[in-house]
């Protein structure tokens, strides 16, 4: 859905409600790093400056980008290290509370860009029941290929 008067578009598990001034990016950034954010190894490219992460627990993150223009794109998801909960959208949500929280208790300057959905405002949230950590994949995948491997060898042997 696009917001008509500024042509935002929304979807349920995104906030882009907030801008910063251009100028402000880059103190922005290294604020955001004083409070534990750290940079996204794997994300999609949204043409954004920049894009971090803040471990909320073991099963959330909030993921916040900046685009060119100032204006903040940000989810609380999976961490990419729970790969099968982070396939689709399903349990990523709009944190705009927490941004406007979080720019608020920083100082920094920001104008609400658009109004403000629903999805915003009462976000759905659906955490996952339980996740299969990278780790978990990793184990599965290399059990399976020494499977594999014991019976191609157990049948060349047979043959």
């Amino acid at each position: 859905m696009k917001d008509a008067a500024s042509g935002v578009v929304h979807d349920r598990h995104h906030c882009r409600c907030f801008r910063i001034d251009k100028s402000m990016i880059g103190k922005f950034k290294d604020m955001l790093v004083r409070r534990a954010f750290e940079p996204v190894t794997l994300q999609e490219d949204h043409g954004q400056v920049f894009g971090l992460r803040r471990r909320l627990s073991e099963h959330e993150q909030t993921h916040l980008k900046v685009m060119p223009s100032g204006t903040i794109e940000a989810e609380n998801e999976p961490p990419p290290e729970y790969p099968f909960a982070h396939l689709n959208q399903t349990h990523s949500y709009s944190p705009h509370r927490g941004i406007r929280k979080l720019l608020r208790d920083m100082g920094i300057t920001f104008r609400v860009v658009t109004d403000v959905p629903d999805t915003c405002w009462r976000p759905v949230v659906v955490r996952p029941k339980s996740p299969v950590s990278r780790e978990t994949l990793l184990v599965i995948g290399a059990v399976g290929i020494a499977l594999g491997a014991g019976v191609y060898v157990w049948y060349k042997g047979r043959s």
